[in-house]
């Protein structure tokens, strides 16, 4: 039997908690997909599916790694994959991709700017440039974001180190 849409019912599915689409400005994000698609024109494309660190909003690149066709596209996209990497710290950004697993790019944490884009007559909020996170969010301590008892921990030894300044010197 094939798929017909006129029984399409959706009575046992769940609502999605997804969020809604990141705004045009600065933003801090964390890779939290990413995979490979090949398409029938023989372009390579890199899906990137990114939410906020600070709250529950999304946004999905798709960066061309490859296009036959228009060599400009790639050598764009290939770019913007290497600034992906950089800024988001990435093991070894010459080569994101290792073995073929884009599982070394889940989890990169970097600041992007979002900007309109307009195409066919339909404009779009897209990521126009990968950044460090400091330069998206001056505030972003990436360290902390990263390990936040590590942080919490260093935070109470400061402290507790400048307690001992104001102590009286015994004689």
């Amino acid at each position: 039997m094939s798929f017909t849409f006129n029984t399409l019912n959706l009575k046992n599915v769940e609502v999605s908690g997804g969020g809604s689409i990141l705004p045009v400005g600065n933003h801090v994000v964390k890779v939290v997909d990413a995979k490979g698609e090949v398409k029938p024109t023989g372009a390579a494309q890199i899906v990137v599916n990114m939410q906020e660190v600070n709250g529950g909003r999304t946004i999905t690149d798709w960066i061309i790694v490859h296009n036959p066709n228009f060599p400009k596209n790639a050598e764009i996209g290939l770019s913007q994959l290497k600034s992906l990497c950089t800024h988001g710290g990435h093991p070894d950004p010459d080569n994101p991709v290792p073995n073929g697993s884009f599982d070394s790019l889940k989890g990169l944490v970097c600041g992007i700017y979002v900007g309109e884009d307009t195409y066919n007559g339909k404009t779009n909020n897209k990521v126009k440039s990968y950044k460090p996170a400091n330069k998206a969010d001056p505030d972003f301590d990436l360290a902390a974001y990263q390990n936040p008892l590590g942080a919490a921990v260093a935070k109470q030894g400061e402290e507790k180190s400048d307690d001992n300044l104001d102590d009286d010197i015994p004689f």
